[in-house]
């Protein structure tokens, strides 16, 4: 074995060995990592379209930064059918788990049951638009 080798080796032993060491010192001090963390039962999904972290970067909402202090958070990017995310086609494929298309003559509607859109309710438009009952 070269020297140059000898010392890599040498190197990578006695940082395994400096490893196992201070995971022994940190146990016998009761320095242990902390139990993980419960499942979480709920999840929040927060979207405000168009906004990118340059822009909290650069605004530095208070409202929002409180609300991410206290949580833990991700950014994600969601992939559709067709080369360009519109909102609705962005929304359904969240909810579908998988790349997804709607139709944009009704995408990003979205009304309560009784809630009133002209002459009718979110109930009557729903029923209208898929042949069921909500």
């Amino acid at each position: 074995m070269s020297a140059g080798r000898a010392a890599v080796v040498t190197s990578l032993l006695a940082a395994a060995v400096g490893g196992v060491l201070l995971a022994a010192t940190l146990e016998a001090r009761g320095a242990v990592a902390p139990a993980a963390p419960p499942p979480a039962e709920k999840v929040l999904v927060v979207s405000v379209p168009r906004l990118v972290w340059q822009d909290v970067a650069d605004q530095r909402p208070p409202a929002l930064l409180a609300f991410l202090a206290e949580s833990a958070y991700a950014s994600t990017s969601v992939r559709t059918i067709g080369p360009r995310t519109e909102l609705g086609d962005g929304y359904v494929t969240i909810g579908a788990g998988n790349a997804a298309k709607v139709d944009p003559a009704v995408a990003g509607r979205a009304v309560t049951a009784t809630e009133s859109v002209g002459s009718a309710s979110g109930a009557d438009l729903y029923r209208k638009t898929t042949g069921q009952a909500p």
